[in-house]
């Protein structure tokens, strides 16, 4: 719980970045580590806000487009905390399927923050079944898969 309290605020700080980027603020994470209870204790515990501006209030209640990209900002997160961990920057940030659930709109915002992680990573990995993703990479593998076998 010490450990958690003391990166809380770089999570947050970081979740802040990437709800920004990704839904231009409507959204806000927060990671607690405490729960006031109703006689006004505080109790430790670990959780993840998820907030929703325009629409349900929770993450249970939110679109499955907006679950994706809470997801995506969680994921996010805790990439940095592994290099904020690691004491050094990691040249490569790798996302595997991270876009499937995303909408239409979602995406124009992916692409935006593609663009931004650009700044702070040599490479970036997508593994995508998304053909419009495509287009904003410079290089790309596509793998095929017929009769059970995988081609490049």
């Amino acid at each position: 719980s010490y450990m958690l309290k003391q990166v809380a605020p770089i999570l947050n700080d970081r979740a802040a970045v990437y709800c920004k980027l990704l839904t231009d603020g409507e959204m806000t994470i927060v990671f607690q580590t405490e729960k006031e209870l109703k006689n006004g204790n505080v109790k430790e515990d670990f959780n993840i806000l998820v907030e929703q501006e325009n629409g349900a209030g929770l993450y249970r209640g939110i679109s499955g487009g907006e679950k994706a990209r809470a997801d995506l900002v969680i994921s996010l997160v805790l990439g940095d905390l592994a290099s904020f961990r690691a004491n050094k920057q990691i040249p490569f940030r790798f996302m595997d399927e991270a876009f499937e659930k995303v909408d239409d709109t979602g995406l124009e915002a992916v692409v935006t923050l593609l663009e931004a992680q650009k700044e702070n990573y040599e490479t970036i990995f997508v593994v995508t079944h998304k053909n419009e993703l495509k287009q904003h990479f410079k290089d790309t593998i596509t793998v095929t898969k017929q009769k059970g076998i995988s081609t490049i």
